[in-house]
C-alpha cells in the first residue's frame, strides 16, 4: 500500500517519490543544470541555472507484520554553477517526513507538499523555464512545515488523502488540504481543496488528462479566493492546458498555456511555453524550452520560476512581458 500511496501523492512529478522496499536506506537524488537567455521586459543576461536539484536517502523498515516505518530526508541543492558562492552545499528543505503504514492506510508527518499535491496535474514544464507551477499555485506554498498527512486504505486506481498543518504555537497559523483523486493508466483526474488559517483564504483545484499511447493532454482549473483584505495575493481564476506528443522513440514536442484571470484591476498574465526532451537513456534527459508572459499594466509574473532556479535579479518589470530561452540537462540517480 504504502509504494501505491507514493506513486499517487506525486501527481505527476516527484512529491512523494516511491521509497526503497529494503530496510537499508537508498540514497537517491537529482542533478538539472541548464543555460538560460531570461530577459524580464528591460534588460536581459545569461544565466547558468540549477533547477531543483536535490539529493535525500529514503526508505523503509518492516516493524512487525502489519506496520511498516517509512522514512525520507530530501534537501536541494545549490552551488557555484548557479551564482552561489561555494560557500553552502544544502538549500532548502524538501519532502521530508516519518510515517506509518498499515491496514488503517498511511500517515505521516513532517515537511510535506500543499500546492505541490495539484500544480504538477497539468504542468509540462516541471523545473524548466515555463513551469506553470507559478500560475497553478495561486498563491499558495508548495511545501509546509509542521503537518500531518493521511492517505486511507483504498484499493483501485481513487485515492483519498487529508493533510493537517499544525500551529506551532501560532495562533490562526494552520492550514488544511484535501484531494480525491483517479488515475487507471490512461485517465487521471483530481479535485483539492486547501482552506488557509493564514490569510484566510482557500484554494479549489480541479484536473484531468487522458494519455492516448503517442502522446497525453492534461488541464488544470484552480480557484483562489480570500477573505482577508490585507491578502497581497488577489483572488483569482488559473487555467492551464497542455500537450505532449512523441515524434520519435526518445523525443517529444510539447507546449503548453497558463492563464490568470485576476479580480484585480489591470492584473491578468497568460503565460505560453513550447520545449523539447529527448532522452538520452532511462535517467537522463536533455530539453529545450521557449517561454514568455504577457502582462497587463499592474502584473509582474514572469516565466522562470517555482521549480526553476535562476530569475533576474529585479524580479520582472511590472507590466512588461518576459520572456527566455533555455536548454538543460537533468540526470537522476
Amino acid at each position: 500500500m504504502h509504494k501505491r500511496f507514493m506513486v499517487a501523492a506525486v501527481a505527476a512529478a516527484l512529491v512523494l517519490p516511491a521509497v526503497a522496499s529494503a530496510a537499508d536506506p537508498e540514497l537517491y537524488g537529482r542533478v538539472h543544470l541548464s543555460l538560460d537567455h531570461l530577459d524580464d521586459g528591460d534588460d536581459s543576461s545569461q544565466y547558468i541555472s540549477s533547477n531543483s536539484s536535490r539529493i535525500g536517502f529514503r526508505g523503509d523498515h518492516e516493524l512487525d507484520d502489519v506496520l511498516t516505518l517509512l522514512y525520507q530526508l530530501e534537501g536541494g541543492v545549490d552551488w557555484s554553477a548557479d551564482g552561489g558562492d561555494g560557500s553552502t552545499f544544502s538549500g532548502a528543505l524538501r519532502d521530508s517526513y516519518l510515517g506509518l503504514s498499515g491496514g488503517f492506510g498511511t500517515v505521516m508527518a513532517g515537511r510535506l507538499p500543499a500546492a505541490n499535491q495539484w500544480v504538477y496535474d497539468a504542468n509540462y514544464f516541471a523545473d524548466q523555464i515555463g513551469d506553470a507551477g507559478q500560475f497553478n499555485n495561486a498563491g499558495a506554498p508548495g511545501r509546509v512545515d509542521n503537518a500531518v498527512h493521511y492517505v486511507a486504505p483504498i484499493a483501485g486506481p481513487l485515492d483519498w488523502s487529508a493533510s493537517y498543518a499544525v500551529e506551532q504555537g501560532v495562533d490562526d497559523a494552520d492550514a488544511f488540504i484535501t484531494r480525491l483523486s483517479w488515475d487507471d493508466g490512461a485517465f487521471r483526474a483530481a479535485g483539492t481543496y486547501l482552506y488557509a488559517d493564514s490569510g484566510d483564504f482557500a484554494v479549489f483545484s480541479v484536473s484531468g488528462g487522458f494519455d492516448f499511447g503517442t502522446g497525453d493532454v492534461s488541464a488544470i482549473y484552480v480557484n483562489r479566493d480570500s477573505e482577508d483584505a490585507t491578502d497581497p495575493a488577489p483572488d483569482a481564476d488559473i487555467f492551464t492546458l497542455g500537450g505532449r506528443f512523441h515524434v520519435t522513440d526518445p523525443g517529444s514536442i510539447k507546449a503548453q498555456i497558463s492563464h490568470w484571470s485576476s479580480d484585480a484591476d489591470d492584473d491578468d498574465s497568460t503565460m505560453w511555453a513550447f520545449g523539447y526532451d529527448h532522452a538520452l537513456g532511462t535517467d537522463t534527459t536533455l530539453h529545450l524550452a521557449v517561454a514568455g508572459v504577457s502582462n497587463d499594466d499592474f502584473a509582474d509574473r514572469g516565466a522562470f520560476g517555482y521549480g526553476h532556479g535562476a530569475q533576474p535579479p529585479g524580479g520582472v518589470v511590472t507590466g512588461e512581458d518576459p520572456w527566455g530561452i533555455s536548454v538543460g540537462v537533468s540526470h537522476n540517480f
